[in-house]
């Protein structure tokens, strides 16, 4: 009984032994996978990059260390190196007097380091009296009602007697007029064109009319439509402008602006300087900035002693184009001065936009230098072209800092990110122009504090974030 129980548990410690076994194999492995791992690291594995400076084509970029990250970046503070003619800190030359706004976008599909969207406001943000630029209201409500397709003349319309006495009304109140023949027949396309152009308020008032049967039908409409045209809050006492109460912001009138380019006849008549009217005569445009760095529109506007300009500009910049659509209200100076200070505001505007090649191919990215000390000159493998508007951020970040043993000159060290505020636009690759030593295996013995990232990486293929 004795030796059959000392067999049951001889028997029972064997098998106690057969899991504590099947355990120690596995973790043996790990160990041992770990080890080696380890040691070939210390014999040959990447190591980790101190710094790398990032010394950017553009000389203006200032360069900010980033620190234990081995991150530099590069902030745009001053102007642009293409340049001294571009204002530093994108003070733009706004009129003298009154308010304005502006939207300007890249157009086309363009890369992201190309896009460029920028909107900005001058002065007091309220409503004013917008005078005869309420005349691309009353042009696109017609147009809605009656619509052109660009080069149709459209239906002739009669002048009667009606339409010579409200060419008289307006004399009396010192509106812009232009000369009615009763019996002569002007097409629909004419009458925009007078309305536009010489901003002829009885040939505005008369199209309403024959479009909407009455002014007073044209009226109760409009509310509606500016609503649904995101121009609500604007309002409109007449057709032509010649009532103050007809005011907007100006945002509003950008906005306006957008919707009368949208329209290709609108956007026709508003960058014609001259026409030739039956029966009228050569009638001609008010704007005179049109031709000029690219101005194609849109309307000017006068009441009394208050002076308006929308008005739209399209241009290229480094094969880029762009639009500029803007507003001036509230002006206390005259036309004769207006236009000029927002041609002055144009080409400041165009100034601000900066184009630069932020990182060369074939020319120095930064010096790489290594936690051993030894350094190497780094270069960017492609060209980063950025166009971006004054004052805006450009940033360069290293990422991927970490050498092979014994890298050799041409060997890639790294990439740079190119960010403009905050949004990255671009990346080259960055290879080192000379050869870096290995440090030998007394430094890797002594410094194996530096192990825990590459070590990580040679172990489970992943690197950190």
């Amino acid at each position: 009984m004795t030796r059959r129980r000392s067999d049951l548990l001889a028997q029972g410690g064997a098998a106690a032994l057969k899991p504590a076994r099947g355990i120690g194999w596995p973790i043996t492995v790990v160990v041992a996978s770990i080890l080696l791992s380890l040691a070939a690291w210390v014999a040959w594995g990447p190591l980790p990059v101190q710094s790398a400076s990032i010394a950017f084509a553009d000389t203006s970029l200032q360069q900010v260390d980033a620190g234990a990250e081995s991150a530099d970046t590069a902030a745009v503070g001053g102007g642009a190196g293409a340049g001294a003619d571009q204002p530093a800190d994108a003070q733009l030359a706004w009129p003298s007097t009154g308010a304005g706004a502006f939207v300007l976008r890249s157009l086309g599909d363009q890369p992201a380091a190309s896009q460029v969207s920028v909107s900005m406001t001058h002065g007091e943000q309220k409503a004013y009296s917008i005078a005869s630029v309420t005349k691309l209201v009353t042009a696109l409500r017609v147009l809605d009602r009656r619509p052109l397709q660009v080069g149709d003349q459209g239906p002739s319309i009669t002048m009667t007697q009606a339409d010579e006495d409200l060419m008289k009304s307006y004399v009396e109140q010192n509106g812009s007029v232009e000369p009615v023949t009763v019996g002569a027949s002007i097409s629909q396309f004419q009458m925009l064109e007078l309305s536009l152009l010489p901003s002829s308020n009885n040939y505005t008032t008369s199209l309403a009319t024959w479009a909407f049967g009455s002014v007073d039908d044209y009226l109760e409409s409009t509310p509606a439509w500016l609503e649904e045209n995101g121009l609500g809050g604007m309002t409109i006492a007449d057709p032509t402008g010649i009532d103050e109460r007809n005011q907007a912001t100006p945002e509003q009138i950008v906005h306006l602006g957008e919707l009368a380019l949208a329209n290709p006849v609108v956007r026709q008549i508003v960058s014609t300087q001259t026409a030739d009217i039956p029966g009228v005569g050569e009638i001609k445009n008010h704007n005179s900035l049109l031709g000029q760095q690219g101005v194609d529109g849109l309307k000017t506007g006068s009441l009394a002693d208050v002076f308006n300009l929308a008005y739209s500009a399209h241009f290229t910049v480094d094969g880029v184009p762009f639009e500029l659509i803007g507003a001036a209200l509230g002006s206390t100076e005259d036309h004769a001065k207006l236009q000029p200070e927002v041609d002055q505001l144009i080409q400041s505007i165009r100034q601000s936009i900066i184009s630069r090649d932020v990182l060369v191919a074939g020319e120095s990215a930064g010096t790489l230098t290594t936690s051993w000390g030894a350094s190497a000159d780094a270069q960017s493998a492609a060209t980063v072209h950025v166009l971006s508007w004054q004052g805006t951020p450009v940033t360069g970040r290293f990422v991927g800092a970490s050498v092979q043993a014994g890298a050799r000159s041409g060997s890639q060290v790294g990439t740079v990110l190119i960010e403009r505020a905050g949004e990255q636009v671009g990346s080259a690759p960055v290879l080192i122009s000379q050869s870096i030593d290995d440090p030998g295996l007394d430094w890797r013995i002594a410094n194996i504090g530096l192990l825990p990232g590459p070590a990580w990486s040679m172990i489970t293929g992943q690197t950190g974030s």
